[in-house]
């Protein structure tokens, strides 16, 4: 599937993102961000590798966010 990506749906993520980042509430965390289960997901842990997944987040709604402000659009394409 494919999802058009607009600033709001960027803004949304990224308080996700930051809230997550700085609670570290796992509780928190499975309600704004769950992980997902099965082969191609990897752990469902929310350990130091969750959370450095979140921190790589970051720069690419950055990146997103500039580019679209440029008159891009940006796509997420799921690809499992």
């Amino acid at each position: 599937a494919e999802l058009t990506v607009s600033l709001e749906i960027l803004d949304v993520l990224e308080i996700k993102v930051k809230k997550c980042l700085k609670d570290r509430d796992v509780t928190l965390c499975e309600k704004l961000l769950p992980t997902s289960s099965g082969f191609f997901f990897g752990s469902t842990e929310y350990d130091t590798l969750y959370f450095k997944d979140l921190e790589n987040t970051l720069p690419i709604i950055q990146d997103a966010r500039r580019e679209i402000n440029k008159g891009s659009h940006v796509i997420y394409h799921e690809w499992w």
